[in-house]
């Protein structure tokens, strides 16, 4: 024990831990504020990790990491769609692969909260939320203070709300799979068995991936 508490501290000794700081600026009181949170969360998870206090704080980290994804991700969405963003679609595929990935956490810890590698979980926190700012947010900034003249104010009509937000192409394949799936047609059956074939094989996937980035 008193080894794998060793190599953790060595680990830990070559991390740079994000902190805030107004070069993470947007500008937006709104989206900078939910940036701020995530940085305070990835802080309160650095300082369990160094007291050797963290694995039961897991919970509590999820928790709040699915609170997030949910307010912070809607709010941005609407931001991006209001001002014309051309990539908001893009933009919002790589809001829906984290929160898969924050599913599959919860999923892991479940199964054994020993597993979650605390180390692994606050490296990945911090890598997506510095390069998720430098690299995506600022992207969409200079949309929201009316300085493109690409803005694409058609964005909304590209979209269609089922639960979520998605390209008009996926909504109404999906609508059609509703209405098959729904009906008493000989081939609803097989449908929804082939979908949720497919579900848990994407599942599997997407549980092994995570296993790697959050696990021992």
């Amino acid at each position: 024990m008193e080894f794998e508490r060793s190599d953790l501290d060595k680990q830990l000794e070559n991390f740079d831990c994000p902190v805030w700081s107004e070069d993470y600026a947007t500008g937006f009181k709104a989206i900078d504020d939910d940036h701020k949170d995530l940085f305070k969360e990835i802080g309160i998870l650095k300082n369990l990790i160094d007291q050797h206090d963290s694995t039961d704080h897991i919970e509590q980290v999820i928790s709040s990491l699915e609170n997030y994804t949910v307010e912070h991700f809607s709010r941005e969405e609407a931001f991006m769609i209001g001002a014309g963003y051309p990539e908001t679609i893009d933009h919002m595929k790589k809001h829906r692969a984290l929160t898969h990935k924050i599913d599959c956490l919860r999923i892991l810890y479940h199964e054994s909260p020993e597993q979650i590698d605390t180390y692994k979980l606050l490296k990945f926190l911090s890598q997506w939320l510095v390069n998720h700012i430098v690299k995506d947010d600022m992207n969409y900034i200079p949309y929201l203070k009316g300085e493109q003249d690409d803005a694409d104010h058609d964005i909304a009509d590209s979209l269609q709300e089922i639960s979520v937000s998605l390209p008009r192409d996926k909504s109404d394949l999906i609508k059609k799979f509703i209405h098959i799936a729904t009906s008493d047609h000989p081939a609803a059956k097989k449908l929804t068995s082939a979908i949720e074939l497919f579900e848990i094989k994407l599942d599997e996937r997407e549980l092994e991936a995570a296993r790697k980035d959050f696990c021992k």
